[in-house]
């Protein structure tokens, strides 16, 4: 009876510690000939603040992204940064809107050629009543309509 309650014991601790939820953060990651890496940076409550790329043959950061959030965590805009010919560009960015469920509802692309900032596409996404995304349509410049995308879950 003692070796039953004592297996009971470890069974429940030994349960108890690995149902616990662990957050990792993301450093580094390395592409598969590990000639890059992209190296990811966060404020003090660890929220992402900008990502690197870095080429590993001449130890040379290539772009640089920074992210914006809104008063609710959500990211509004991803800003990217390109090293082309020795000048840092500010190349493109991207910007999300949120309804009041803080659910994704457009992501708009911005490419900056020959001067300005032109519209390059959107995305619109909807939701089910459980708060699922079931669908986005995809718009690219003057092309209209590029790409639809419907959900399914389990």
């Amino acid at each position: 009876m003692k070796k039953l309650l004592l297996a009971l014991v470890l069974i429940l601790t030994a349960t108890a510690s690995f149902s616990q939820n662990y957050t990792h953060y993301l450093n580094s990651w390395y592409s598969d000939d590990l000639y890059e890496t992209k190296e990811f940076y966060y404020d003090e409550s660890y929220k992402l603040i900008a990502d690197y790329w870095v080429d590993k043959v001449g130890e040379e950061t290539s772009v640089r992204d920074s992210l914006e959030y809104d008063a609710n965590g959500n990211v509004t805009k991803l800003s990217c940064h390109q090293l082309l010919n020795g000048e840092w560009i500010y190349a493109n960015y991207v910007e999300y809107t949120y309804n009041e469920l803080n659910q994704r509802l457009t992501r708009d692309n911005y490419n900056f050629f020959g001067g300005s900032f032109e519209h390059g596409g959107s995305y619109n996404y909807q939701y089910d009543e459980n708060g699922n995304m079931i669908h986005h349509d995809m718009y690219l410049g003057t092309w209209g309509l590029f790409e639809t995308a419907d959900y399914t879950y389990d």
